[in-house]
């Protein structure tokens, strides 16, 4: 029996050559420039690199860019329009129908307004879910805007059934990092039991009395 051997090559337009620019690979480049100097074909190659020369992901990006007219219109094309493509096979053509779906979405915004953080009740009601059945302590920060809508949920700490410790710095870090105008603190209690509110508190925190709850 005959053993058939097949070579497939990403076909090249006449005359068409790489730039010297790009012998350098697009993760190197991107590294070194950052993502907003890069092309719409090097960003393209990027995704389409894998299993690929640069060379031929570099050529593929600029093929599916000349066939669509332009980076914009691939948003439209399925995944069986992407195969058509020399080099993209089903997992890739997936990959980039998976890319187009998370444009879409990041596009289309929220899908609700996030909730305003403006007492306790209601914050135990969004963190319900999300502490309900723990088996171990843990500890967030609600990052809120200037209106006091949630705009991340961050865990600082996860502990034991028992206890967790955190430090002040890693709740002011996690405020600073998310360009926070406010801040909530929540901590649960898995075994039902509240502890005094001395051992609740964090280390070198100077807090009102006023300010403390728990939304267990």
């Amino acid at each position: 029996m005959k053993q058939l051997n097949l070579d497939i090559q990403i076909p090249h337009p006449p005359h068409a050559t790489i730039p010297p620019a790009f012998a350098e690979e697009p993760p190197q480049r991107l590294e070194s420039y950052g993502v907003a100097a890069r092309s719409n074909r090097e960003l393209l190659a990027l995704v389409l690199q894998p299993g690929l020369r640069v060379d031929e992901s570099l050529a593929l990006a600029r093929i599916m860019i000349s066939e669509a007219g332009s980076i914009a219109a691939l948003s439209t094309w399925q995944a069986g329009d992407f195969r058509r493509m020399p080099g993209v096979g089903r997992g890739k053509a997936q990959l980039l129908v998976a890319i187009n779906e998370i444009a879409r979405r990041i596009m289309a915004g929220p899908t609700q307004v996030a909730p305003v953080m403006h007492c306790a009740d209601t914050i135990a009601r969004h963190m319900m879910p999300i502490a309900h059945a723990l088996e171990v302590e843990k500890f967030w920060v609600l990052c809120l805007d200037r209106k006091g809508r949630l705009r991340k949920l961050c865990e600082v700490s996860s502990g034991t059934m028992s206890s967790t410790l955190v430090h002040p710095r890693e709740v002011f870090r996690t405020a600073i990092r998310e360009g926070s105008s406010g801040v909530v603190c929540v901590h649960n209690h898995p075994s039902g039991v509240m502890p005094h509110p001395v051992l609740c508190r964090m280390p070198g925190a100077r807090c009102s009395e006023s300010f403390r709850w728990d939304a267990t």
